[in-house]
């Protein structure tokens, strides 16, 4: 799980990258840590979380504030998994679920 994640989908919106030309959603995850960073596209973001089994518990984020184009979807994003537990399956993507609904897509930065 540690590494940089690009978020590719949030809550059944597809992530287009030319949306977000300087600054692709991406999540950075060190579990030993337990560190969350990364941005939504607009603003940079940086909690706690803790990975036990399947399930991610993620605590409050701190963030920048900043006013964007796409703001819709980046206030998905970090609504998505702020302050939230959540649980996780782990193929070719990372993929965050809240109870049965799938809020988040991730691939591996490569």
């Amino acid at each position: 799980l540690d590494g940089k994640w690009f978020i590719k989908e949030v809550m059944t919106t597809k992530i287009d990258s030319e949306l977000f030309k300087n600054k692709q959603p991406v999540m950075i995850i060190n579990v030993e840590k337990e560190i969350v960073a990364g941005n939504d596209g607009c603003n940079s973001f940086q909690g706690k979380i803790k990975v036990e089994k399947n399930k991610m518990t993620f605590g409050p984020l701190a963030g920048t504030l900043m006013a964007c184009p796409n703001m819709d979807i980046s206030d998905k994003i970090t609504t998505a998994f702020s302050e939230k537990e959540l649980t996780f399956t782990l193929n070719e993507s990372l993929i965050l679920y809240d109870g049965d609904q799938q809020v988040l897509v991730l691939n591996r930065q490569e």
